[in-house]
């Protein structure tokens, strides 16, 4: 039998694997995920060039419920693995694709492609179930920056993969996705020799989970009828939804009233730092302020965001879409992170695996379909009615707030 120190040991061994391996899968992710829309374009058609980009979301959103069933059945390191090799094998058919002029495959490339991706997603739950109650928050936060790592190095990337495959007999955009294979393939190696033991087998107990909770765990429609489990639901569907449907539509907004590459780039650098760099500062602030005041701090963070956008609008204030964007990034990394800790607070281990898979799907559905009805929102009104939806749905968060609150105080 291993002692507590030894298993404390190997808790953080296995943490910073995670952490290592999501930097390596989130570089060949969005090594791949850049050229999508110039891959649909090249192959089909400009208006079906943000096909395989949704195609890729709709991967991610099955296979987060299809890995968390694979972890459940066979443990954490088959899933971890099974995923990076999926991921390998979708990057490979779409770039096969590319060279055979072929959309439909560059579509199942994609799709496949995104299931596997979604390991990357889920391994934040994995590595912050390794770590007491408090601890979960901040593990959650690393995790989200690993995210960082990917952001800044899969773009920079995009060269020098481009140059490779044209080395090699290939046109440019086969590169990025022979890059994205590459790094996959490298994330399940790692993955299969180093997460050892299996982590579900080191997950630790929530201790504020009754005896009674713990020994029969609740059905999966159980704990969707919590009011727990649908507030970080909410917070984490809504912050995906609401931020992309903004995102979405600055650049074009942008290129719309005139401005360049170069201010484009400026403003989009600033909302994926807000997404990402700040994660194990939102860590240790819902640690310290908790899950519910995390969520409602990212509703107001939000509500804000859309407000600069839409002043931002007008092309005589475009100066104020930088700290917009930058905001809104950093209201869905206090929604995120908030929320995915709220899903795993005093849950019993296989209650938490059984409900992971549903936050990230819905989390991914929602930005899906933010994605799809953004352009026909800008089309058929305009950029400021977009950001003013997006504050609007950033007061449903708040609204759950108070109506749990006020359930609180009335049983009390």
């Amino acid at each position: 039998m291993t002692s507590s120190r030894d298993d404390h040991a190997a808790q953080t061994r296995l943490v910073w694997t995670f952490f290592s391996v999501v930097a390596i899968g989130q570089t060949g992710y969005i090594l791949a995920a850049t050229v999508a829309s110039l891959a649909g374009g090249e192959l089909a058609s400009t208006r079906w060039s943000g096909l395989p980009s949704a195609f890729g979301t709709a991967g991610i959103a099955l296979g987060a419920m299809l890995f968390t069933w694979v972890a459940g059945r066979f443990g954490r390191t088959v899933s971890f693995t099974a995923g990076y090799v999926t991921a390998a094998l979708g990057a490979g058919i779409a770039g096969y694709a590319i060279t055979q002029r072929s959309f439909p495959s560059l579509l199942i490339g994609v799709v496949i492609l995104g299931l596997g991706q979604s390991s990357s997603n889920l391994a934040r739950y994995a590595a912050a179930d390794l770590r007491a109650g408090g601890r979960r928050a901040t593990t959650i936060g690393l995790l989200v920056w690993a995210g960082t790592i990917g952001a800044v190095l899969g773009p920079r990337g995009l060269a020098p993969a481009g140059e490779a495959a044209v080395a090699l007999g290939f046109e440019d955009l086969v590169g990025p996705y022979l890059g994205g294979a590459t790094l996959f393939a490298v994330g399940a190696v790692i993955f299969a020799i180093l997460l050892r033991p299996d982590p579900s087998k080191l997950a630790v107990p929530d201790d504020t989970v009754h005896t009674e909770a713990s020994a029969t765990s609740r059905t999966r429609s159980q704990l969707l009828n919590t009011s727990q489990t649908r507030l970080a639901l909410v917070s984490m569907a809504l912050g995906q939804g609401i931020m992309v449907i903004v995102m979405t539509q600055t650049p074009l907004h942008l290129r719309r009233i005139g401005e360049g590459l170069g201010t484009i780039g400026n403003v989009m650098t600033a909302h994926t730092l807000g997404m990402f760099a700040i994660a194990p500062l939102t860590g240790w602030l819902v640690k310290s302020l908790g899950t519910r005041k995390m969520i409602g701090i990212g509703a107001v963070v939000l509500v804000g965001a859309c407000g600069l956008s839409f002043i931002g609008a007008d092309p005589s204030r475009t100066g104020l879409l930088l700290p917009g964007l930058l905001l809104l990034g950093v209201g869905w990394n206090f929604t995120f992170v908030a929320g995915s800790t709220h899903l795993m607070t005093d849950l019993a281990f296989q209650e938490r695996l059984s409900i992971q898979g549903i936050g990230d799907t819905l989390t991914w559905v929602a930005g899906g379909t933010a994605s799809v009805v953004s352009g026909f929102v800008v089309s058929g009104t305009s950029y400021s009615s977009l950001s003013l939806i997006g504050a609007a749905l950033s007061l449903i968060p708040l609204v759950a707030l108070v109506l749990w609150r006020h359930r609180v105080l009335v049983t009390a």
